[in-house]
């Protein structure tokens, strides 16, 4: 069965090009335009294995998602990547995000990561 990811991002476009990337790699996507929505579908999908999200974005940013799922009980340790070309980024690694993919970026470049982050090392 597929890993489930969610990509929480604002901008259609950006969220798009990573669902592309991320379903030409086999795994499964589900989608959310802000924070708030992406707790959500977490809470829908408690099986997921991934979140990726941007920083800035409306009702609920990306600092707020990433306090709230570091926070909730049996999700501290579930993969976080902020996607960001912004210098929050390293805020964002002291928040407790796994790691951060740089904007712009390429989608092999991406796929890389997150198979970094989720299939075993030998």
């Amino acid at each position: 069965m597929a890993a489930k990811i969610i990509i929480v991002e604002d901008n259609e476009s950006v969220r798009s090009i990573v669902r592309m990337a991320l379903e030409l790699g086999q795994y499964e996507v589900i989608e959310a335009g802000d924070g708030k929505a992406g707790l959500q579908r977490l809470e829908e999908h408690p099986d997921c294995a991934l979140v990726i999200t941007d920083l800035v974005m409306p009702v609920m940013d990306g600092f707020e998602l990433l306090r709230r799922i570091r926070d909730e009980k049996g999700k501290s340790d579930l993969p976080v990547f902020v996607l960001s070309a912004e210098k929050e980024a390293t805020d964002a690694l002291r928040h407790g995000a796994t790691g951060v993919i740089r904007k712009p970026f390429s989608p092999i470049e991406l796929l890389e990561v997150i198979r970094g982050a989720l299939e075993p090392k030998s």
